[in-house]
């Protein structure tokens, strides 16, 4: 008796109606069947694999455009602290020569409440 009762309900007993109905099968019924599976999984080892690769490929693009924009924006924010530099050092130089701190601060370009930190520490 190759039938399980429709209301036996233990853990597994799907897997054993599946294997009885495959028994059940003639050879060319069971050699389609197999060709069906073997196709599935073919089909769904090439999805996974493909889709393997796309993470893959973006995680590296991601990378690669991350480390570009972080190069970018280290050198912006080189730059823009090396003219901040000069102009400090321009305006030290002017204030040496004498001059008001409201216009080192227009000629310097650095804002008047910094000079006059800068200065009250000095």
């Amino acid at each position: 008796n190759n039938e399980v009762p429709d209301e036996f309900a233990a853990p597994g007993i799907d897997a054993l109606k599946d294997k009885f109905d495959y028994l059940k099968m003639n050879d060319v019924e069971r050699g389609r069947f197999d060709a069906h599976n073997d196709y599935a999984r073919s089909e769904w080892g090439m999805i996974t694999h493909a889709r393997e690769e796309g993470i893959e490929e973006g995680m590296q693009m991601g990378k690669q455009e991350g480390l570009e924009e972080g190069m970018k924006l280290g050198k912006e924010e080189g730059l823009e602290e090396g003219a901040h530099r000069k102009a400090l050092d321009i305006a030290r130089a002017l204030k040496q020569e004498g001059w008001p701190l409201a216009r080192i601060a227009e000629v310097a370009g650095v804002p008047l409440s910094e000079l006059e930190g800068l200065w009250e520490r000095t």
